[in-house]
């Protein structure tokens, strides 16, 4: 009986505690581009606002940064996948842009923000 459990837990416990969790928790990933021109904007601030879940209408602590291509993941282990959760962006040289996701999209999303006057 002790063998059996020793190999339940060893083979069990790494799926628990690999990619079968992170589905279970917010996770988002894209990219932001200059609207019409698509190039990249890089080093936009991302801040993440929880509109419906767990810690509704606080700021969470997860923020992140566009990389040099505009790519961007943002994820929490305080939030499920069904939470709503705005992120904004702000950049120098650029609107501030706002895009409210919920749980883990599907896809990458593919965002963009305009050029301040």
């Amino acid at each position: 009986m002790r063998l059996l459990f020793v190999i339940v837990v060893g083979v069990s416990l790494p799926w628990l505690l690999g990619g079968a969790c992170a589905e279970h928790f917010f996770y988002a990933e894209g990219t932001v581009t200059e609207c019409g021109a698509q190039t990249p904007v890089s080093g936009a601030k991302i801040t993440m606002k929880v509109d419906d879940g767990i810690h509704t209408g606080q700021i969470l602590p997860e923020g992140s940064v566009t990389d040099a291509k505009g790519n961007f993941v943002v994820s929490t282990g305080r939030e499920t996948a069904s939470s709503w959760i705005t992120l904004t962006f702000t950049a120098d040289g650029f609107n501030q842009m706002q895009s409210q996701l919920k749980g883990n999209p599907a896809a990458p999303v593919q965002l963009c923000m305009t050029r301040t006057q």
